[in-house]
């Protein structure tokens, strides 16, 4: 068997499905639907399927399945106009308008393999990509023209094109007929959160992204969807472009604001919504607290992509009962686990984020690969059809690199079994995944980060917390207060005392306006670390600086 020394761990992400019973053991509540074909092509019959339908909502503009089924073809027609040939990568400087999403279902159009740049990604891991990949046209959401303007004047030199609102005859554009996409091809290359160092890029064929399609319509209810999605980091998008292929309705928020997500609730009727993060569950849970509203027909409410205080979690089921779903998945293994509504219902698995999905295998080994009963705490590895194929790897040199990432940059490291996430935790002795934090953010103390987290957050006057070790070998927690309170660090170690021992106790407690965070959405503790340089001495407490909240 593969040991846990043997690969490289890789970046976990927040998105969503449910984990296995035992030390080592695969999901059994079912099959996953068959995946026929690619998604792009589930994608494009969704849509037209829609017709006059509504497919795709953000703020005023509403489109049709008519209108996005056309724009994408008429998209598909200028990228052709622009030297792309079918089978070509193209990649898009993606962002939140609806020209972003149609920019995909263009690339599907023409079985282009699609090379997601997120907001959030460092400008200079954009350039290093695109120099790369050489792709033969840049796709730029309106969001991100400055950013396109400065790759073009660093000495990129493929042609921008830039997706302006407008829309085309609702009769598509005559396009060369196209083969079949191929299961086994280069579908998607996204991006690793960076959680443990560089990002890394992420390759999906089209067999693992149909893959990925038939496990949420597994978890997510039957045909069609009506999905309200918060912003957020590539998940909402993809869960945006999946409700569209069930024959649904996306609906895009503006922002994820408590009170414009209620808004849409009631306004657009949605019967799906992912809010986010457990911060954006907490705001809702609170909103709806003091302004006694309700979540009117929604059916199902998913959150994920950061650890969830179990009391807190506690209290919002008891407001919104048969409603909650907690996602956890990875950029590398795409959704592993849920915490069904079901689930939600027994306080003792509050803690956990739930049993793998059909077909997700997942197992916890200790470094050497052996796999370890249920209780003991090591790495969760991961097995399903979902998987990545591999890494994307770059010429030493950028100046000879073809067009085609499928075949002229490597993929390596490829994972057709079992795949390390990196992420520490335990399974019980009915499958249900409990975890404690990353590996990598282990303690000095041996504890890991998010037991303690857990208890913090408990404290009345903490929205959010995140604990991290000091050059030092000491340990400090950053806390997000609540408007009007101050937490001091007597009162979070008495909250400690309760579970934890006092050499797992944080020594410095350092107060943000809000954590940074990786291009993820995740706490950046290497830059609270960089904000922990200058603080006061043991025991101290200092005020950071407020750092930048980001989707």
């Amino acid at each position: 068997m593969t040991s846990g020394r043997d690969r490289p761990t890789v970046d976990t992400e927040g998105i969503g499905a449910s984990v296995g019973g035992g030390s080592e053991a695969r999901a059994s509540a079912g099959r996953v639907p068959r995946a026929d074909g690619s998604f792009g092509e589930a994608l494009l019959a969704g849509v037209r399927a829609a017709g006059a339908q509504e497919v795709l909502v953000r703020g005023t503009r509403r489109l049709t399945g008519a209108q996005v089924h056309a724009a994408a073809h008429a998209l598909a027609a200028r990228l052709i106009d622009h030297g792309v040939r079918p089978g070509d990568t193209v990649a898009c400087l993606y962002g939140p308008h609806l020209e972003s999403t149609i920019s995909r279902l263009a690339a599907y159009v023409l079985n282009c393999p699609f090379v997601y740049l997120l907001p959030r990604m460092p400008f200079e891991d954009v350039d290093r990509v695109l120099r790369g990949l050489r792709v033969p046209v840049l796709m730029v959401d309106p969001t991100r023209r400055r950013q396109a303007e400065a790759l073009t004047a660093g000495g990129f030199g493929s042609p921008c094109l830039h997706l302006e609102p407008w829309l085309p005859d609702e009769r598509p554009p005559r396009l060369p007929p196209l083969e079949a996409a191929r299961p086994e091809a280069l579908a998607s290359v996204l991006f690793s959160s960076g959680t443990t160092g560089d990002i890394k890029a992420i390759t999906y064929s089209n067999q693992s992204e149909a893959a990925q399609f038939a496990t949420a319509r597994g978890a997510y209810g039957p045909s069609p969807w009506r999905f309200l999605v918060a912003p957020g980091p590539f998940l909402p998008d993809l869960m945006a472009q999946w409700a569209m292929a069930t024959g649904g309705t996306a609906i895009l928020a503006e922002d994820k604001n408590a009170a414009t997500m209620v808004d849409l609730i009631h306004r657009e009727r949605p019967r799906q919504c992912e809010i986010g993060r457990p911060v954006e569950l907490y705001a809702l849970a609170d909103h709806l607290a003091v302004t006694g509203s309700d979540l009117g027909e929604l059916r199902l409410l998913l959150y994920g992509g950061t650890p969830v205080v179990p009391a807190r979690l506690a209290a919002i089921v008891e407001r919104l009962p048969g409603l909650l779903m907690q996602n956890y998945g990875s950029s590398e293994a795409a959704l592993i686990a849920t915490l069904s509504p079901a689930d939600h219902r027994r306080r003792e698995l509050l803690g956990s984020v739930g049993r793998p999905v059909p077909d997700m295998e997942a197992k916890i080994c200790d470094p050497d690969g052996t796999v370890l009963p249920p209780g003991r705490i090591g790495q969760l590895w991961v097995r399903s059809a979902q998987n990545m194929d591999g890494y994307l790897t770059f010429p030493a040199g950028t100046s000879s690199a073809p067009v085609d990432a499928g075949r002229a940059c490597g993929v390596t490291h490829r994972w057709p079994e079992w795949i390390p996430t990196g992420d520490a935790g335990h399974l019980d002795d009915d499958g249900y995944l409990f975890l404690v934090g990353r590996l990598a953010d282990r303690l000095p103390s041996g504890a890991y980060p998010q037991p303690l987290e857990n208890s913090i957050g408990e404290h009345p006057a903490v929205i959010e917390a995140a604990v991290y070790a000091l050059p030092d070998g000491s340990t400090a927690v950053a806390v997000v207060p609540r408007p009007g309170h101050t937490p001091n660090l007597a009162d979070l170690r008495r909250l400690l005392h309760r579970s934890h021992p006092p050499r797992t106790h944080p020594r410095h407690l350092q107060l943000v306006d809000a954590l940074p965070r990786t291009p993820a959405g995740k706490p950046d503790r290497v830059a609270l670390r960089q904000l922990n340089a200058i603080r006061t001495p043991t025991g101290g407490t200092t005020r950071g600086t407020p750092a930048a909240e980001g989707d």
